[in-house]
């Protein structure tokens, strides 16, 4: 029986020691690297397969020159090569070249839905169909048959947009943004961010319900601000000097429920809360982010440097996962149905959801639990 109950106690106290520590490090980012196998992968370089089912889902894509689509049961459904530029969502996508004039639009099968009536470069956004007009100063929008909607005019470059359904929100070199009501191309406000010395919008998103504007904008005092739809009166509600800056594009979004801001300032990632109105997270990164994807669970950041991609996995409560690197030419993220999909060169590779650590707690404390002695209390 001694011996029962000192086993029974080593159990106990080591079992309590391994909670202890993975209480401490589960609240540090460990910077790990994952080393695990897809699922599957696609070769680019195989058969296209048009045939799939109305339940498979549909991702468009673009990595290097070419474009598609793929179902989330790895097949390739749609592919062509661009030799200049090209434009996707997961509904339409379009190719052109640098004299663009009353270019098509396609569905996934590559079937075409339409010409935009307008000479300019198309960009779509889901279902909406916009042209940038000669000069980078002025846009149009167009119906899903590509005839024009509504123009939005100025003579100075834009630097940087966002769209959403309801909204258009463009940025421009003079440091100004508008807000677009999409349903007749009106300008609901406009504003400057102001507060350095060299004006200029280098990034900007707008949230899923069309309250919030947020931005980075200017030089020498660079700043993220965030400005609130007040009665259709803009309010700068938040703002703050950056301690690096950039002299790049800055990649700028909205969390997929609108509560967060996650931004890119020059040396890593920023992440604003809308509810608490401040910055909640610095995360230091030594590469670029240019893309960004979030699931359930996570936050996917991909980043660039030397040729090198890195793949990051943010936990929601904002701590790092780890990572994953790997040497291409081009290379995207994308999720879907809570699924990251990662697409390098010729392949694309879907990734498994990583085992909830939760489960492995549940499984000590039963354990614990079985073999501590009656006489033993928490």
């Amino acid at each position: 029986m001694k011996t029962k109950k000192s086993v029974s106690i080593i159990i106990s106290f080591i079992t309590i020691a391994f909670l202890i520590l993975y209480f401490f490090f589960a609240a540090k980012p460990l910077g790990k690297e994952y080393l695990y196998n897809p699922e599957w992968t696609i070769n680019l370089n195989s058969s296209v397969n048009p045939n799939f089912s109305d339940d498979e889902k549909i991702a468009g894509f673009k990595v290097g020159q070419s474009i598609g689509y793929f179902t989330d049961s790895g097949k390739l459904i749609y592919l062509n090569s661009y030799p200049n530029k090209a434009t996707i969502s997961d509904k339409y996508f379009s190719t052109y070249n640098t004299q663009a004039n009353l270019t098509s639009f396609y569905d996934f099968k590559g079937n075409e839905k339409g010409k935009v009536n307008s000479t300019g470069f198309p960009a779509i956004y889901e279902n909406r169909i916009y042209v940038f007009l000669p000069g980078g100063s002025s846009y149009t929008a167009c119906d899903e048959s590509g005839n024009r909607k509504w123009i939005n005019e100025n003579v100075i470059p834009i630097t940087a947009f966002a769209s959403i359904d309801k909204y258009t929100t463009s940025g421009y070199a003079d440091g100004s943004i508008r807000l677009i009501d999409n349903s007749d191309g009106t300008t609901v406000y406009e504003y400057e961010p102001d507060g350095s010395d060299y004006t200029i919008i280098l990034g900007l998103d707008i949230s899923p319900d069309g309250k919030y504007i947020a931005s980075i904008s200017g030089k020498n005092k660079q700043r993220f601000v965030v400005c609130q739809n007040d009665n259709n009166k803009p309010k700068i509600i938040f703002h703050t000097y950056l301690d690096e800056q950039t002299n790049k594009r800055s990649l700028i979004k909205f969390s997929k429920d609108g509560k967060f801001v996650y931004f890119n300032y020059e040396g890593g990632l920023g992440i604003y809360s809308v509810n608490k109105n401040k910055l909640v997270k610095k995360i230091t990164l030594p590469q670029r982010i240019i893309n960004l994807q979030e699931n359930d669970d996570f936050i996917f950041l991909l980043t660039l440097g030397n040729n090198t991609y890195t793949v990051y996995l943010l936990e929601k409560s904002f701590v790092m996962q780890g990572h994953f690197s790997f040497q291409a030419e081009s290379a995207f993220i994308k999720t879907m149905d809570n699924i990251l999909y990662v697409g390098k060169d010729n392949t694309i590779s879907k990734f498994p959801r990583k085992f909830d650590t939760s489960k492995i707690f549940q499984i000590i404390l039963l354990l614990m639990l079985y073999h501590l002695p009656n006489n033993h209390h928490f």
